[in-house]
């Protein structure tokens, strides 16, 4: 069959339905590792391409790439980041893309004065993936080299953006705090300027605004500007004060759940809450985002924690600048695309629903 092969053709050689096929080609997660893997070998074996895209994992790139190589760069991040567990998804995402597609990938950090990358200035990719910040070159050289952000989340640039949802992801996770009785509900951050954790916190009082139960006592964002620190930080933030304002108030006006801007801070709480004598959930539930597995796992009881697309959105900005490279520019507005993510329950959510009465037959 080769080139010639259909996604049907794919279907009935690996077992499945065309639209497993789909959506194993468009990475969803919701695929059996088995289905999956059958899929992936019946479009090697049939060197299947989906809409002109190269075969998958073949390697065989049109004549439009030059070097196989994707750059990711981070305009704002030292190399010491490289090691965060968030940028862990950040790089299976761009692995799931490349695998499929024949690229590899070049990652540099920030350069010196805001300079362009070298691998830029020499010439080394074929497209730039860009994620956190803007810079002043970029709308430059999107006019030469196909570009796509990550998590960018300005609006006007002239390029396509992917980004995680946070604002949806802040209000959903009020949302499942409210769902599970809490009325009085803190959000906690100890950063009021970084993009992502502004836009979870917008999330949070959309739905606290629109239940007639906002707050403003409740918050804690100091006006600290936004500057990344130059490597991870290595000591929780102490919200003793915080926390212990918040507990001072009237029973009527405590909080009974603590909404914190990411796991770190949720962390940080923790410490303050066990000095204060405050049991996790008992005294007070905490929910947070991220869901950095390794930490969240670690703290007693465990956290449970929004996790936001940040793989996912990675993998189609990665795809999308495939997409780019091998189709060569169109006369397109830039999109802009936002992608939800999803809740993992643990145990530092205590439900203040009563549980439904059961019913004994009569004997």
């Amino acid at each position: 069959m080769g080139a010639e092969a259909n996604i049907r053709d794919v279907a009935n050689r690996a077992g499945v339905s065309t639209g497993t096929v789909s959506r194993v080609l468009r990475g969803a997660k919701d695929v059996r590792p088995d289905n999956a893997s059958r899929v992936r070998d019946a479009v090697r074996e049939l060197a299947y391409a989906a809409r002109g895209r190269p075969p998958l994992g073949s390697g065989r790139a049109p004549h439009r790439r030059k070097t196989n190589n994707l750059g990711f760069y981070l305009p704002k991040a030292s190399p010491q980041w490289a090691n965060h567990p968030m940028f862990a998804k950040v790089y299976h995402g761009l692995d799931r893309a490349c695998s499929e597609s024949g690229f590899h990938y070049l990652t540099e950090f920030a350069q010196p004065d805001g300079a362009p990358p070298r691998m830029v200035t020499e010439h080394k990719i074929d497209g730039l993936l860009v994620k956190g910040s803007n810079t002043p070159w970029l709308a430059e050289l999107c006019t030469r080299l196909p570009v796509v952000g990550i998590n960018q989340n300005q609006p006007g640039l002239p390029f396509d953006q992917i980004n995680c949802d946070d604002y949806h992801s802040g209000y959903s996770a009020t949302e499942h705090l409210w769902r599970h009785g809490h009325r009085r509900i803190a959000f906690l951050s100890s950063n009021s300027h970084h993009p992502m954790l502004l836009m979870r916190y917008q999330g949070y009082e959309r739905f606290l605004r629109g239940a007639q139960h906002f707050d403003p006592a409740l918050i804690h964002l100091p006006d600290t500007p936004h500057v990344l620190p130059s490597v991870p930080e290595t000591a929780y933030p102490n919200f003793d004060a915080v926390l212990g304002a918040w507990q001072s108030l009237p029973a009527e006006r405590r909080p009974t759940a603590v909404l914190t801007a990411n796991d770190w801070n949720a962390a940080g709480l923790y410490q303050s809450a066990r000095r204060l004598g405050l049991p996790i959930p008992d005294a007070i539930s905490v929910l947070s985002f991220d869901n950095a597995i390794e930490l969240c796992t670690l703290l007693v009881p465990t956290l449970s924690s929004y996790e936001v697309a940040v793989e996912e959105a990675t993998y189609l900005a990665a795809r999308r600048l495939i997409e780019k490279i091998d189709n060569g520019p169109h006369d397109t507005q830039p999109i802009t695309q936002s992608l939800a993510g999803r809740l993992v329950e643990r145990d530092s959510v205590r439900s203040l629903v009563p549980a439904p009465a059961t019913h004994q037959p009569a004997w």
